[in-house]
């Protein structure tokens, strides 16, 4: 590590107060810097005098730069309970609610360069605590050695040494004078998550006090019953692994863990995601005074080539482009951020159900390696690749437990419940999900295990919604009118409703797929239906929505029968996709793309702004009407085109459009546009929700909620160069590849579950078996 790295990392402990007449003291290498509090003069609303691990950074290999504070401390936590910080704890249940005790007290017994002892620490009246924490080259050791001093008849939970992560930032600076990210997000990819299997939650465990209007103290858990752990964490592509190096505690399993605040806990304002050794069993254990327990947890920083995480998340493309091949296969690690075997926003968020058919498209662009039978992550024997294996666990979840009586889906999973909101978006989302599935696994048994799920879900889009008549309908809850002030898709703060657009392209496109599907298993008279279904609503949706000027899709059409014409870029992305069936000519297909360039050259010629920093893909390319906005335009400064929903940039309409580009044959554009998000990527790392270019600099991500349907990116630029759509029977190359990809170009993907190979040869895709 050069010498200037070294003296910063070094650096970072200057600012503490000294040990010696404070309660806060700082051991350091050339990796690590750890600050602990101890019987801390601040308090939150339910302890004082705690102590916990204040401050806590790595080198990031990736930047050479240390990370910012990834620990919660008092500072972060505010109002909320204790349980965000970084410390052991102890919940027994009591009569009405459990009784939670947090690590209070305690002096240094002993500090030394990388090592420190911390003693007498209490936990109530229930037990004392001695830690030692020892930093050896790449690896944080913390152990924790506990004495009950108390008899406890009924346990609920308790952590030993554990990280609480300070995961909902999404600062990230890098080519600046002080390059670092503010926020790391933990993931893994494990099948062996434990997952309430009585509601398909996780497990409610009382990990603080309840503090009203701000937290409840009960939080939700999944974890993994093995002792290891391989971490990606994300944005700066590091591998942590989590191990319980040691334990002797008996009646619970020692485990790694992800925990969510129960409340609020909604989205990406409030997250704390804990790693470390956490003992948690469904049925409440005892403890006897005078026990003692020893639990060792390590933390060791590797690189994304340690611990099994590249291969799982391995991608194969090789364009001939050295720099823009490995910036892609660092962006698909990057945000490929699993929660076990959960896949959604980020595990420092939720689950959008609303965007499920993105989580199989993504999961088709990686080229991971089969397991053995035996390995611990094989579900039933299987040698899928691991992330195959934890998608068809996520989606055998949903389908048991998303679904209600009627067949709508539940929009939003939190971990600890399936949400409401007047959306419908996630309908014909959910088809689609388990048909790429299908189509990337050759899963046969799976979609006929959950095929009355699936036509369930069918029959509310086609009746209820009522599709069969042509269109499907969110009304009268949304009704699509100037001023509703409800929304009925993704797009959850603009008016969309009564007839919408990308409802219906998505459920037109689903209509297609399971015209196939359900062929593939067996299921003929539905084929045939939903094949008659197709040309029915395809036909309606020309009708209400086809603009033939341009060329374009209008957005929605409200209940007075009245079209808007905001161009949205998704309903012309979902009609482009040959899956759809809905646009079958050429001559149309280039007008969709004179269109598109027409609005593009306007937007350019007319917002000064645009010139400066519009690199990207906005979500629409005309304004939307203040009276199609929530509370006319107020909220989230939606009044002003380029803000938010009103045509900022979320980078999965990035990737939709370079799709778009490619099937049209307009892949040259699509490609150019992928190298954009690489070069942005290489810049700023793409991190946070959104990127508002309207706020006046190239550099302004905002959005704790960081979206892993960025990856759409480049599912959407395989797309683009290979000009190839996969099928239930075979894979067709429907466009031509780009003039700019290099001959013997190659992708490899899976396809019905085999390996498959795409080649540039003579100019052609050619299509291998491997």
């Amino acid at each position: 590590m050069p010498s200037s790295r070294l003296a910063a990392v070094v650096a970072m402990s200057v600012l503490m107060l000294d040990p010696c007449t404070a309660s806060e003291v700082t051991i350091q290498n050339y990796v690590w810097s750890l600050t602990f509090e101890i019987n801390s003069t601040e308090r939150t609303l339910d302890v004082q005098g705690a102590t916990f691990l204040r401050n806590a950074a790595y080198l990031q290999s990736t930047f050479n730069v240390a990370t910012g504070n990834l620990a919660r401390n008092i500072a972060s936590v505010g109002n909320y309970s204790a349980a965000r910080l970084s410390a052991s704890s102890i919940s027994i249940n009591g009569p009405s609610r459990p009784n939670w005790f947090a690590a209070t007290g305690g002096r240094i017994v002993s500090q030394r360069p990388g090592g420190l002892i911390i003693g007498n620490i209490t936990l109530g009246t229930i037990a004392t605590e001695t830690w030692n924490i020892t930093l050896d080259g790449p690896d944080f050791n913390w152990v924790v050695t506990r004495e009950y001093i108390a008899d406890v008849a009924s346990m609920n939970t308790t952590r030993y040494a554990t990280l609480c992560s300070l995961a909902e930032a999404s600062t990230f600076q890098y080519k600046t004078a002080n390059p670092q990210s503010s926020s790391q997000i933990p993931s893994t990819i494990d099948t062996t998550f434990q997952w309430d299997q009585s509601n398909g939650l996780g497990f409610i465990a009382l990990m603080g006090t309840d503090v009203p209007g701000q937290d409840n103290g009960l939080w939700v858990y999944t974890y993994t019953p093995l002792p290891e752990a391989a971490l990606l964490m994300s944005p700066s592509d590091t591998t942590l692994n989590s191990t319980v190096s040691s334990h002797n505690v008996q009646g619970a399993k020692v485990v790694f863990g992800f925990q969510w605040p129960e409340t609020p806990g909604v989205g990406g304002g409030d997250t704390s995601i804990a790693m470390g050794a956490i003992s948690y069993s469904p049925t409440p254990t005892t403890k006897t005074a005078g026990t003692i327990e020893t639990v060792g947890w390590r933390l060791r920083v590797g690189s994304s080539d340690q611990g099994g995480v590249a291969e799982k998340t391995r991608m194969v493309l090789s364009t001939g482009n050295t720099r823009n091949d490995e910036l892609t296969a660092n962006l698909s690690r990057t945000f490929n951020m699993w929660a076990g075997n959960t896949f959604g926003n980020s595990p420092a968020s939720i689950v959008c159900l609303h965007e499920m058919s993105f989580f199989s498209q993504i999961a088709s662009v990686f080229f991971p390696p089969g397991i053995e039978a035996t390995s611990p992550y094989a579900v039933n024997g299987s040698t899928a690749p691991v992330l195959h294996q934890a998608l068809r666990q996520e989606l055998l979840l949903f389908a048991e437990h998303a679904v209600n009586a009627s067949g709508y889906v539940y929009p939003r999973w939190t971990y600890f419940a399936y949400l409401y909101i007047p959306i419908n978006d996630q309908i014909p989302h959910f088809l689609m999900c388990y048909y790429h599935y299908a189509v990337l696994t050759g899963d046969k048994a799976f979609i006929k295990q959950v095929w009355p799920q699936l036509m369930k879900v069918m029959d509310y889009m086609l009746n209820t919604m009522g599709m069969v008549n042509g269109l499907a309908t969110s009304a009268p809850t949304a009704t699509g009118l100037p001023n509703s002030g409800v929304a009925d898709n993704w797009f959850d703060i603009i008016g969309f409703g009564g007839s919408d657009a990308i409802i219906n392209a998505l459920g037109i496109t689903a209509l297609n797929a399971y015209t196939e599907m359900a062929d593939w298993v067996g299921e003929t008279e539905r084929s045939a239906q939903f094949k008659a279904q197709h040309n029915k609503s395809t036909a309606a949706y020309y009708a209400a929505f086809y603009n033939e000027t341009l060329g374009l899709f209008g957005d929605w059409m409200d209940t007075n029968n009245n079209t808007r014409y905001y161009y949205y870029i998704w309903q012309q992305a979902l009609v482009m996709d040959p899956l759809s069936g809905m646009l079958t000519t050429q001559e149309k297909k280039d007008k969709m793309i004179l269109g598109l360039d027409t609005l593009y050259r306007d937007i350019y010629a007319t917002n000064e702004q645009a010139n400066e920093t519009l690199w990207c893909v906005p979500t629409n390319l005309v304004s939307v009407a203040p009276e199609d906005t929530f509370f006319n335009g107020t909220l989230q400064d939606q009044k002003v085109w380029g803000h938010y929903e009103n045509g900022c940039c979320f980078m999965v309409f990035q990737g939709l459009e370079i799709a778009l580009r490619g099937f049209a044959g307009d892949a040259d554009t699509g490609v150019k546009m992928f190298e954009k998000v690489l070069d942005h990527f290489e810049a700023e790392r793409l991190w946070g929700q959104h990127y508002d270019w309207a706020a006046g600099t190239p550099e302004y991500w905002e959005g704790a909620d960081v979206l892993t349907d960025t990856l759409m990116t480049v599912y959407g630029a395989t797309r683009a160069m290979f000009g190839f759509q996969p099928t239930l029977s075979d894979v067709k190359i429907v466009s031509a590849p780009p003039k700019s990809l290099a001959e013997g170009s190659v992708h490899n993907f899976y396809h019905l579950g085999q390996p498959t190979q795409l080649k540039l040869v003579n100019g052609s895709v050619v299509v291998t078996k491997l």
